[in-house]
């Protein structure tokens, strides 16, 4: 699990260096993933809508970390939504 939530903290970091609108991820020392971004709601509700749940905590986004196809599910995902933002 532990080398899953590095690979998936790195993809994450490099949409973050792709989508300014990600201000900031930070490094896990858990399961999950957690960003810094003004557009939470935003990422929150499309994923919710494409049957993923992550938690929305105001302007900043808690991803936890899941098998390698779900990962790259929500990466495309997160991708699809940061280019409509």
């Amino acid at each position: 699990i532990i080398s899953l939530r590095d690979v998936f903290y790195k993809d994450i970091l490099a949409l973050s260096k792709k989508y300014s609108i990600l201000e900031k991820v930070y490094e896990p020392k858990t399961n999950f993933v957690f960003i810094k971004t003004n557009a939470a709601n935003e990422i929150f509700n499309y994923l919710l809508d494409n049957s993923i749940a992550i938690r929305n905590m105001g302007n900043y986004i808690r991803i936890t970390t899941g098998n390698e196809q779900e990962n790259a599910e929500l990466l495309e995902k997160i991708e699809n939504i940061l280019k409509k933002l």
